[in-house]
C-alpha cells in the first residue's frame, strides 16, 4: 500500500453558502483547493495537520472508527448503487450525503477524493484501515477483479451484520452481572469505611483473642479507611498490567491459551471464533479472494494468536498443495464437526458452501450459549457474595462467642 499524502483540515462554503469543515488528504494545498472545488465547495481557510499526525505515531489505535452497524449500512447501500449501475465517484457522492456519522462522512469524502485521482476502490478504501478492516479491502479487491463488486458488498454487510449481532448479545449477557459486581463493591467498600470500624472497636475492648477471619477482616477495614484515595489505583494497575501483558507476544500466546481454556468464557469465545473463522473464509473465498490470501486475511482477524498459528499452519499446507483439513485438526482448536465439513468442501469444490453453513451453525449456538451465559453467572456471583459477606459476618461474630463463653465459664 502506498504511503498516505498529507492531511489538511479546511473551512469551506458549500453551495447554499452554508460553512462546513473536515479534512482531506492530498499532494497539496493547492491540490487540496482543486478537490473542494471538485466537491461544488469553495475553500475558506485550508491548513495542514501533518505535523499533528507525527507527534503522536502511536495513537493511531485510537482514531474514532465506525461500528459494525454502520459499516453493513454503508456496504448494503454501496452495493444497491452499483448495480444499478451509478458509477463510483457518483455513487460515493450519494453516499457522502447519505452517512449519518461524522467520521464515515470524512471518510467517504477522502475515498471519493482518492477516486478521482485515479486511484483503485480497494486502494482508496485501503488508506483508511481504522475503519475498514482487511476482509473489507480484500473483498472490495477480488470484486473489482471479477467484476461482482454488488455481490461482494451485499456478502460483506451480511457478514458485517452478524459480527455486529454476536457483540450486541455478549455485551447484553455481561451487563447484567457487571452492574451486580459493581454495586456489590461500592456496598463492601461503605461496609468496610463506615460500619465495621464501631463494631471493631467494640470487639476490641472485649479483651479476648482475635482470630485470624477477624484479624484479617481488621486489617482489610484499616486499608480501607485510611488508604480509601488508593483504591482506584488498583482496576488501573490491572488494566496496564494487562496491556503489557497483551503487548508482549509470549504473553499474548499465553493469554489467548489461557482464556480459551476458562471455565465459563472458554468455550463461549471459541464458539465465537470458529464462526468467525468459517464465516470470514467463507465469504472471502465466495467473493473470489485466492486461499492463500483469504487465509492470511483470517489468520489477522481471528483475534487469538493460538488460534492464529493453527491458521498459519494450514496456510503453509496448502502452500504446498496439501488439504486444509488435516492442519486444522492438529492444531486441537477446531472440533470434528468444523474438520470433517471442510474436508467434504475441500474434496466436492464446494468449500466456501460448507462454510457458510457451519458459520451460521456456530452462529446459532453462540446465540444458546450466550443467552445461557448470564443465568450461569447469577449463581457463580451470588455464591461469591455470599461468601465475602459469610466472611464478614463471622469474624464479627467468633470473638464475641469467645467472650461468652469466657464470661459463662467464670
Amino acid at each position: 500500500m502506498e504511503e498516505a499524502l498529507p492531511v489538511y483540515a479546511y473551512r469551506a462554503r458549500d453551495a447554499t453558502g452554508r460553512v462546513v469543515s473536515g479534512r482531506i488528504e492530498a499532494a497539496g494545498i493547492k491540490e487540496a483547493a482543486r478537490m473542494l472545488q471538485n466537491q461544488q465547495l469553495h475553500p475558506v481557510r485550508i491548513g495542514a495537520v501533518q505535523a499533528q499526525v507525527k507527534l503522536l505515531p502511536r495513537l493511531v489505535s485510537f482514531r474514532r472508527g465506525v461500528s459494525l452497524r454502520e459499516l453493513a449500512l454503508f456496504c448494503r447501500q454501496l452495493s444497491t448503487l452499483v448495480s444499478a449501475g451509478v458509477p463510483l465517484v457518483g455513487a460515493m457522492r450519494i453516499l457522502e450525503l447519505q452517512v449519518e456519522g461524522r467520521v464515515l462522512k470524512e471518510v467517504v469524502r477522502g475515498v471519493t477524493a482518492r477516486l478521482e485521482q485515479g486511484h483503485a476502490l480497494a486502494e482508496s478504501f485501503g488508506a483508511y484501515p481504522w475503519v475498514f478492516p482487511e476482509i473489507f479491502i480484500s473483498m472490495v479487491q477480488a470484486g473489482e477483479v471479477g467484476g461482482v463488486l454488488d455481490e461482494v458488498l451485499e456478502s460483506l454487510a451480511g457478514h458485517f451484520e452478524r459480527e455486529h449481532e454476536v457483540r450486541e448479545k455478549v455485551k447484553s449477557a455481561l451487563t447484567y452481572p457487571t452492574m451486580v459486581l459493581g454495586f456489590a463493591v461500592v456496598i463492601l467498600t461503605f461496609v468496610l469505611i463506615f460500619v465495621l470500624p464501631p463494631i471493631i472497636n467494640t470487639i476490641q475492648n472485649l479483651g479476648v483473642p482475635l482470630p485470624l477471619p477477624t484479624r484479617v477482616v481488621m486489617g482489610v477495614s484499616h486499608l480501607v479507611g485510611h488508604y480509601w484515595y488508593l483504591l482506584p489505583l488498583f482496576p488501573l494497575a490491572a488494566v496496564f498490567g494487562f496491556q503489557r501483558l497483551r503487548v508482549s507476544p509470549r504473553g499474548r500466546e499465553v493469554w489467548d491459551r489461557l482464556i480459551l481454556r476458562m471455565p465459563i468464557f472458554g468455550p463461549v469465545l471459541k464458539k465465537i471464533i470458529i464462526a468467525r473463522f468459517a464465516r470470514t473464509l467463507g465469504t472471502l473465498l465466495r467473493g473470489g479472494v485466492p486461499i492463500i490470501q483469504a487465509l492470511e486475511v483470517v489468520k489477522k482477524t481471528v483475534g487469538n494468536r493460538v488460534v492464529a498459528a493453527g491458521i498459519a499452519g494450514a496456510q503453509e499446507s496448502v502452500r504446498e498443495g496439501q488439504g486444509l483439513a488435516g492442519p486444522l485438526e492438529e492444531s486441537g482448536i477446531f472440533p470434528p464437526l468444523v474438520i470433517r465439513m471442510v474436508a467434504v468442501g475441500e474434496e466436492t469444490g464446494s468449500l466456501d458452501a460448507l462454510l457458510n453453513r457451519i458459520g451460521a451453525f456456530y452462529d446459532q449456538e453462540v446465540n444458546i450459549t450466550v443467552g445461557r451465559l448470564s443465568s450461569a453467572l447469577e449463581p457463580v456471583l451470588i455464591v461469591f457474595l455470599g461468601g465475602i459477606v459469610g466472611f464478614i459476618v463471622l469474624s464479627v461474630l467468633l470473638p464475641m462467642f469467645t467472650s461468652m463463653m469466657q464470661g459463662l465459664g467464670k
